[in-house]
């Protein structure tokens, strides 16, 4: 008996063309170059802390099952709720610059909830002969004018420096004859003004693929939270009115009319769970080691011209296997490679007053690059003994002296032990013990438990051990 398929109405058609079903993009072999992405993580965290931290969220992934990027929600991906996924010849096409441009446009699609917003406005239509058209693309477009402008207006991106942006969807670009259309509204306004005039759409190129990040309500919750949690009330007031108005103020926040959920000014009442306003902290003393980690920062940005990570991993790493060595780690790094690593020098007075920093004096030590810095770890009282940087053991005990550190470092640098003089010495001492003159005495950073400073060179760093934690 012959059979034939249900007769569909068609608001039933438009319902199954909603719920197609998308193949899961398969991943290559391939594998991201890392000292690229070390670059454009970089040029991301200058822009705003908000990106590397998406960043770090996802994993980052080349596929050939998609024609540029886009953002994949992959419920089998270990520890990410999503992953970063590229076609790599699209990558491969683009300059640091732009690959840095692209990673924050796909993590404004992500803070925007944009997928949740085009469902709710997108439409289907019944063609004559039965098919069913989508305004999928008109929907993209109108989310990539509001991102892409958003990254420029907020963000400080330069479009000019973007690969191919004349191409790419923005105001100026889809109504060229229209100067009257601001470039700092929401996505709902600029889809709806493109319904009116769908053939604006045909020539503008899309940067990715909207179709899989269609993220879980509690992920997208969970993102949000930590968001909220890490960025810093300072962090958050620079994208205040960004937040307010595409992210609490959307159809799916907490604006209270259709007015407020459609215009700038949406949401400015309803801050949903992001809290730009805490209440006043104790403001504690910042630690003594803040000087030695600022200070050798300031050296590896004057030696190598970034400012590598300081003892831990950066967040917008983590997102990168466990077991990959990253340049930002300074294994494979050419440069550091290449060099002979800086001299520091740590003193430890080994007088009463100071013994209780020992520890602490040690910590110090420790957590400076080793991949970078040689440190020489030392106590003294009238003569200087070399400690282990592994035992946290001080030895002397005995009268002080501060010209036998000058000498222990000038007899370093003649046995070849020190390639030159130190980038840097750190002193903790209570400040009685005998003149010394130091041949580069600006490089000296002393840390006095008393403000006892007749034998400190005038042109050496002193700091108050009271005046910190």
């Amino acid at each position: 008996m012959a059979t034939t398929e249900p007769r569909l109405e068609p608001e039933d058609k438009a319902l199954a063309a909603a719920k197609r079903v998308l193949v899961m993009p398969r991943r290559s072999e391939e594998q991201m170059d890392i000292k690229e992405m070390y670059r454009v993580s970089r040029l991301l965290e200058n822009k705003h802390a908000l990106f590397y931290m998406i960043w770090e969220m996802g994993l980052p992934v080349f596929t050939r099952d998609l024609p540029t990027a886009a953002v994949v929600f992959d419920p089998e991906t270990i520890d990410r709720p999503f992953g970063w996924y590229f076609n790599p010849d699209f990558w491969e096409s683009l300059d640091d610059y732009t690959r840095a441009f692209i990673l924050g446009h796909e993590s404004l699609h992500i803070l925007f909830n944009h997928i949740k917003r085009h469902n709710l406005k997108r439409r289907f239509t019944i063609n004559e002969d039965g098919s069913v058209w989508d305004d999928h693309q008109v929907a993209n477009i109108a989310q990539d004018i509001v991102i892409n402008h958003a990254l420029v207006n907020y963000f400080g991106f330069v479009r000019d420096r973007v690969k191919d942006w004349k191409e790419a969807c923005w105001v100026d670009t889809i109504w060229p004859d229209r100067t009257d259309i601001p470039d700092d509204e929401c996505f709902e306004y600029y889809y709806d003004l493109l319904k009116q005039d769908p053939g604006k759409c045909k020539s503008q190129k899309l940067m990715d693929i909207h179709d899989y990040f269609d993220l879980p309500e509690e992920v997208r919750k969970e993102i949000e939270k930590k968001l909220n949690k890490q960025l810093t009330v300072e962090e958050k007031k620079k994208i205040k009115d960004l937040i307010e108005q595409h992210v609490v103020g959307g159809p799916d926040g907490d604006a209270s009319t259709e007015q407020e959920a459609h215009g700038k000014q949406a949401g400015t009442e309803a801050l949903g769970a992001w809290i730009f306003v805490e209440k006043p902290k104790v403001v504690k003393k910042p630690k003594w080691e803040t000087i030695v980690r600022n200070k050798v920062r300031l050296i590896m940005r004057e030696q190598y011209g970034e400012v590598e990570q300081w003892a831990q991993r950066q967040r917008n790493h983590e997102s990168l296997p466990r077991d990959l060595k990253l340049p930002a780690e300074m294994e494979d790094f050419d440069m550091v490679v290449n060099k002979a690593k800086i001299d520091l020098v740590f003193f430890l007075d080994a007088s009463g007053s100071c013994t209780g920093f020992t520890d602490r004096f040690f910590k110090a030590a420790t957590s400076v690059p080793d991949k970078v810095f040689k440190i020489h770890l030392c106590s003294f009282d009238t003569r200087v003994y070399e400690l282990d940087i592994r035992v946290p053991k001080m030895q002397g005990g005995g009268g002080t002296a501060f010209d036998i550190m000058e000498d222990y470092i000038q007899a370093s640098i003649k046995s070849g032990k020190m390639k030159r003089y130190p980038d840097a010495v750190f002193v903790i001492t209570d400040g009685y013990g005998s003149q010394v003159n130091p041949q580069i005495p600006d490089r000296w950073f002393w840390f006095m438990t008393e403000n006892y400073r007749h034998c400190i060179p005038a042109k050496s760093h002193v700091f108050m051990l009271n005046e910190f934690e």
